[in-house]
């Protein structure tokens, strides 16, 4: 009897152990089908909620981190005046001093300035240097609309009743004047190049051409400088309107010479309100200037 029982729990044993060793075999050795339609479930489903979160967490970690991009300026600005106080780039502004009356000489002449000077030859161009480019193209449409749009400087870049000869003897002085209170030394051939265009091509300076003038040679220097890219292109360019108007606020009158002060302080506001009016950066914007003063006498002789 006891034999019997014996040997009973024996084979029961022996048949747990055998379980117990397939099981062990099993959890080893064989993995589950990947193509069953219950593991292709559990891992997309895994896969899903992996995504979601790190989802989640990029878009977190993009509103605390990230802050939002605010233009200064609205797309459509009113002009009339109703303007914040300028910023200017920490710095002397140049001290221009008095302009003086188209025609006269400026007193000023530095020993160091040859009698015969070099200036620098055109290049040709079919159009405006940097016209195909896509900030460029931005920059010059916006400033041309905000121009169009805006009386008051519709005014100013009308020329019309003025001559062009009138144009150059002011900015000849203006021009040498603010070259020289940056201690830049050639001065004189700087500013030849940069307006014989004019007084050579036109007989007056129309809206048309004044306004494309003023937005094509600002665009090829920002551009160049690397300060214009199509993300700023249009604060940029209604900046640039802006200081146009607010010297307009000081200078217009019913003079129509006046005019010329109002583009030259604006102008010169403008480059300097963005940290440019420096004595290495100003050369190079000289000659778009005076580049482009001759890119605008070719449209307007034979185009």
């Amino acid at each position: 009897m006891i034999m019997q029982l014996s040997r009973k729990v024996s084979l029961t044993e022996g048949a747990e152990a055998q379980q117990s060793k397939e099981l062990r075999y099993q959890i080893l050795h064989e993995t589950p089908d990947i193509n069953s339609p219950q593991t292709l479930e559990s891992t997309m489903f895994s896969l899903s909620f992996f995504a979601a979160v790190f989802f989640l967490i990029h878009q977190i970690s993009s509103s605390y981190f990230v802050p939002p991009r605010t233009s200064s300026f609205e797309k459509k600005v009113d002009f009339n005046f109703v303007a914040p106080p300028k910023k200017f780039h920490p710095g002397t502004k140049p001290n221009l001093g008095s302009i003086s009356k188209p025609g006269l000489k400026c007193n000023h002449t530095p020993g160091n300035v040859s009698q015969y000077v070099v200036i620098p030859q055109y290049i040709p161009t079919s159009g405006s240097i940097f016209s195909n480019v896509p900030s460029v193209t931005l920059y010059t449409n916006t400033l041309l609309e905000a121009i169009y749009s805006t009386d008051v400087l519709r005014e100013v870049f009308d020329l019309s009743q003025t001559t062009a000869m009138q144009y150059v003897d002011f900015f000849r002085v203006y021009g040498r004047n603010y070259l020289l209170s940056l201690c830049i030394e050639n001065a004189d051939e700087l500013v030849e190049f940069a307006f014989r265009g004019v007084e050579v091509y036109f007989d007056v300076l129309t809206l048309p051409i004044v306004a494309r003038f003023y937005a094509n040679s600002a665009a090829n220097f920002l551009f160049t400088d690397g300060f214009l890219r199509i993300h700023n292109a249009e604060d940029l360019a209604l900046e640039y309107a802006r200081s146009m108007a607010d010297c307009a606020k000081d200078s217009l009158n019913s003079d129509p010479s006046s005019k010329f002060q109002v583009l030259a302080d604006g102008f010169v506001n403008y480059f300097d309100s963005l940290g440019l009016s420096t004595k290495e950066k100003v050369p190079f914007l000289v000659f778009y200037v005076g580049n482009e003063w001759f890119v605008a006498a070719k449209n307007y002789r034979w185009c």
